[in-house]
């Protein structure tokens, strides 16, 4: 077994293996030990057992593969005997159970030097097995139409997916179904992603926390929201301000996320811009809520940002932008792919930096994707800006123009300072 570098020998290896072991069913256990504390009926386990079922899987392992097996077999005989036991006594819930199976897996795959997946597993499951008051409360707030929407995005993912032709074709031969129904789940699942987190920790936690999660289903959403209220409850405008901004602000950190994932060098090239824009906002934020204590703020409505249709719409709109971009660079030179990206800034950030991270590098230059993509958030923010100024109070308005005014302003003189350096 290798340490750090050191070759260790079989009996220190061994020791070592115990003790990551001991580490990984201590940290399971100490979870159940926490949870069962104001219980007066005893569990099948707590953290000592979780220690010795960890010790035990490593120990079995040790001896050979079908040995582990045949003990993890007669273990797993043992649960069902506790629970069958447990059962008849009123408490059928098997979390505790089904959690021992998995540690004494755990204390296998430690022996077997399957270290990073032994460490996950157990961190997962430890996380799992802590997060039941969330999970329940999040059960309990979902409803039939987010049961049919996530279902939907499995099977149009798991099933179509696949069988799509992973090929270009079409006019300017940019047009790959594969690839564009995969950036369709890339952004669904991403802003699923934030409307599962607002389930489970609800809007009401706080404007900063409201405008985090918000902001990675819909900033556009969110502006909307608060802006419309801000007439309505003029003693939050400062918080609403604050939620505006934050949700604005996750736009910049959720560019660099899709496009790090598809284009490493353009990732570099707009790092900088994109994180002076999101800290001259989150440093907005903060003044804004160091200046005067602020409340909660009202729920924000925000409905489960998959569908079948807004799917399509994706789709169909990607693939536009993608045609669009190319024809532009094609009979307009950069100047075209500029203009077109600005406009499509407008409606939506997604598209042209996913149809930029694909293009840059190829067909058009890094550079030439890196000034689209931030000539789409600008224009982007310029939109939530005037959503603002039309829907909002007058205070909100001179609060959120004011920030945006400063994150444009500064992002545009660091992107003309860094890139003339390029």
């Amino acid at each position: 077994m290798d340490l750090f570098g050191t070759t260790l020998d079989p009996e220190v290896a061994i020791v070592v293996k115990l003790g990551i072991s001991i580490a990984l069913g201590g940290l399971a256990g100490l979870e159940r030990e926490y949870a069962r504390r104001d219980k007066t009926a005893r569990e099948f386990a707590g953290i000592r057992t979780f220690i010795l079922i960890a010790m035990m899987g490593t120990i079995s392992a040790m001896f050979d593969v079908w040995f582990f097996v045949v003990s993890f077999i007669a273990f797993s005989a043992l649960v069902a005997i506790s629970y069958h036991a447990s059962s008849q006594k009123g408490s059928i819930g098997g979390t505790t159970e089904v959690a021992t199976l998995i540690i004494f897996v755990v204390g296998g795959l430690v022996y077997f030097e399957h270290l990073p997946v032994a460490a996950t597993v157990a961190v997962v499951t430890t996380a799992f097995l802590s997060m039941k008051p969330a999970l329940h409360k999040f059960v309990r707030k979902v409803s039939r139409e987010d049961v049919y929407a996530t279902l939907k995005l499995a099977i149009l993912t798991i099933v179509i997916l696949p069988i799509l032709p992973d090929e270009t074709f079409g006019p300017f031969n940019v047009l790959n179904p594969f690839y564009i129904w995969l950036m369709v789940v890339f952004i669904a699942c991403i802003g699923f992603a934030g409307y599962v987190a607002v389930k489970v920790l609800g809007g009401r936690k706080g404007v900063g926390l409201t405008g985090l999660l918000g902001g990675l289903v819909s900033s556009t959403a969110v502006a909307l929201a608060f802006s419309q209220r801000s007439k309505e409850n003029p003693s939050l405008t400062r918080s609403f301000a604050i939620g505006i901004t934050v949700a604005s602000m996750m736009m910049f950190p959720r560019i660099l996320l899709e496009v790090a994932v598809l284009n490493q060098p353009l990732f570099w090239m707009l790092l900088g811009p994109m994180l002076v824009m999101t800290i001259v906002c989150a440093v907005a934020a903060v003044v804004l809520f160091f200046r005067k204590e602020v409340g909660e703020t009202e729920e924000v409505e925000l409905k489960n940002p998959f569908s079948v249709r807004q799917a399509l719409k994706f789709g169909l709109f990607f693939a536009i932008i993608l045609l669009v971009a190319k024809a532009a660079q094609l009979h307009f030179a950069d100047t075209g792919i500029y203009v077109a990206s600005a406009f499509s800034g407008l409606m939506d950030v997604d598209a042209i930096t996913l149809s930029m991270a694909k293009l840059g590098g190829s067909s058009i230059s890094n550079m030439t994707a890196s000034i689209a993509i931030i000539l789409a958030a600008i224009s982007n923010t310029l939109v939530k800006g005037g959503i603002v100024a039309v829907l909002g109070s007058r205070q909100l308005s001179k609060y959120v123009i004011v920030i945006f005014g400063l994150a444009v302003a500064i992002g545009v003189a660091s992107s003309v300072v860094l890139y003339s350096f390029a």
